[in-house]
């Protein structure tokens, strides 16, 4: 976890090229620089598996601590990963010391949705606004994986395959 700052140290976001948030904060690192990239556990389906991989909390943003009067800045925007710092009327923009304290404090807690008989609400489409009760995955013919839930409909319980981005 980063280190409480000085009066002169401040915390500034990093944008990153695509995927490379891991990347960008581990080269910035590697030449001394603290950085803080908050991450998230999330649900994916790889090969009709549900696993739980961690992620950034925001894509292609990680967060730098710098002295306005000590630090070189110059070799952070050529450093691999990086795209840019965020910056309004060529000023690299400061974050809040209050936002960065909260989120490093604070342990984001996921729940894992598919997981069996998970109550999942539809979030869109046809049935959206309905309780479904998590079955399994199921592979559809395109390759992509789908959610088998219970849905009551009209006083019966039925079957649905349904993608996995409507919940």
């Amino acid at each position: 976890m980063p280190e409480p700052l000085s009066n002169d140290h401040y915390w500034y976001a990093i944008y990153t090229k695509p995927r490379q948030e891991q990347r960008a904060a581990e080269n910035l690192r590697n030449q001394g620089y603290n950085c803080f990239l908050p991450t998230i556990t999330v649900d994916k389906v790889k090969n009709n598996a549900v696993i739980a991989v961690q992620q950034p909390l925001f894509g292609r943003y990680l967060f730098i601590e710098l002295s306005a009067s000590t630090s070189n800045w110059m070799p952070i925007r050529s450093t691999k990963g990086v795209s840019n710092m965020v910056s309004f009327a060529n000023k690299p923009a400061r974050v809040s010391s209050d936002l960065m304290h909260a989120l490093q404090a604070a342990p984001i807690l996921v729940q894992h949705r598919f997981e069996a008989q998970a109550l999942l609400t539809i979030q869109s489409g046809a049935f959206a606004g309905l309780t479904a009760v998590f079955q399994r995955l199921v592979a559809a013919p395109d390759g992509e994986s789908r959610a088998l839930v219970l849905v009551e409909l009209l006083h019966k319980t039925h079957t649905l395959s349904l993608p996995l981005d409507v919940f």
